[in-house]
């Protein structure tokens, strides 16, 4: 019956029913009814009913979705769904819908996630295609993680992660949140065994300069802010230094 309604009608069936009819639906039954029908039944679907159906629910209707109905849904709704999947869900989703749920959501759908939830994304997402999302959306998850969830990005998906990003941005991230990212990457990844983070902590010329404790400077030396983001992208992380 579902896979015969239009938007227009599921809209009129109302949100509570179309979480009840989802509810006794099988992974295979929601595969069959392909990606636009199942962003349609989202889309008209509330916070509450995404509570209703469940972690698991929701896993399955995000897995049979393909990364452009994420757009039709709209960000804040897909925020909401990302709120119920959790970090584990999130990760394990699959590439190309995790991408997708990232694109979908704006800067200030976001901010609204969880610690475990941003990481669970993030990883959720192939390292290499990470930067895709844009270097704004990658700012914004690097500084809401706390720095548990910088050491659980892993190393691949942080390099990947601050490779997207301008040396502006890496400025502008807290003196504690950059201390754990060097912490968390190869210190030869720098190229050097000495460490100078002045350059990537200057803060813009209006703003007070930080200062970092003399044993909490990193490992590696960095020649240039702008070119911080250089220095992120390698993708050799453990070579040894000369």
């Amino acid at each position: 019956m579902t896979r015969n309604m239009e938007e227009t009608e599921l809209k009129e069936l109302g949100a509570k029913k179309i979480a009840a009819m989802t509810r006794n639906m099988e992974e295979t039954e929601l595969k069959e009814l392909g990606g636009k029908k199942l962003a349609a039944m989202t889309k008209n679907m509330e916070k509450a009913e995404f509570k209703e159906l469940g972690s698991k629910k929701l896993a399955a209707i995000t897995r049979n979705m393909k990364a452009e109905n994420f757009k039709e849904v709209g960000g804040v709704k897909v925020a909401a769904m990302a709120k119920e999947l959790g970090g584990a869900e999130l990760a394990a989703i699959g590439n190309e819908q995790a991408k997708g749920m990232a694109k979908a959501m704006k800067k200030g759908d976001l901010v609204t996630l969880e610690n475990d939830q941003i990481v669970g994304l993030a990883k959720g997402i192939e390292s290499r295609q990470i930067a895709e999302i844009g270097r704004e959306k990658l700012f914004v998850m690097v500084d809401k993680i706390d720095n548990k969830g910088v050491k659980e990005l892993g190393k691949k998906h942080l390099s990947s992660m601050m490779g997207g990003m301008e040396g502006r941005q890496i400025k502008e991230l807290k003196e504690d949140k950059k201390v754990s990212i060097v912490d968390n990457l190869n210190a030869n990844f720098f190229g050097s065994r000495k460490v100078e983070f002045d350059e990537i902590r200057k803060s813009k010329e209006t703003e007070t300069k930080p200062t970092i404790k003399a044993d909490r400077v990193g490992e590696t030396k960095i020649k240039t802010a702008d070119k911080t983001s250089e220095f992120f992208s390698k993708t050799n992380l453990s070579k040894p230094s000369g």
